[in-house]
């Protein structure tokens, strides 16, 4: 059996401790979920998550969302890194 969940907070959580406290709370209540803990990346590419290490949670999820993935990467190829640059009027 596995879960699957998306946690929406009303607060960034790239700051502060949120995915720490989230980290321990899910550590404290659900242990057994815990030892299958994954950040999904793609079908084949699901690192592990380590909860018995402090802030693996924040380092993890972190480290996913500002991964830069194939069509970045493409994109870069083709046109450069400045013209991927957001820039406004």
């Amino acid at each position: 059996m596995w879960i699957d969940a998306e946690v929406v907070l009303d607060r960034s959580l790239t700051t502060g401790d949120g995915l720490d406290v989230l980290q321990e709370g899910l550590l404290a209540t659900v242990p057994e979920w815990c030892s299958k803990l994954r950040v999904w990346k793609s079908r084949r590419d699901q690192p592990p998550i380590d909860v018995q290490q402090p802030e693996a949670l924040a380092k993890a999820l972190l480290a996913a969302a500002s991964d830069r993935g194939p069509t970045y990467r493409a994109l870069v190829k083709q046109h450069g890194v400045n013209s991927l640059a957001i820039t406004t009027p």
